[in-house]
């Protein structure tokens, strides 16, 4: 139970890290944003996180990717 939460936590970090590179238009594909910022990560966790990305993308209305977008472009700004 203990290696299946670590795995959906790190499937949940690397999506939220993907759906950015998504979103700003760094990956033109929810495998592409993974393999952006999931180094290392094994074929189950890539395949797991590419999913979920996808999931959440198609779920995005205009609204929400506008904000998305926004809330990455001031982060990136204040680093």
């Amino acid at each position: 139970m203990i290696y299946e939460q670590r795995h959906w936590t790190q499937v949940q970090q690397v999506a939220r890290k993907a759906l950015c590179e998504l979103a700003i238009g760094n990956a033109e594909t929810a495998t592409e944003a993974v393999d952006a910022v999931g180094g290392g990560l094994g074929p189950a966790r890539r395949a797991d996180s590419a999913w979920l990305v996808e999931i959440v993308d198609e779920r995005l209305d205009d609204q929400e990717r506008s904000e998305l977008l926004e809330a990455v472009r001031s982060e990136a700004g204040s680093k």
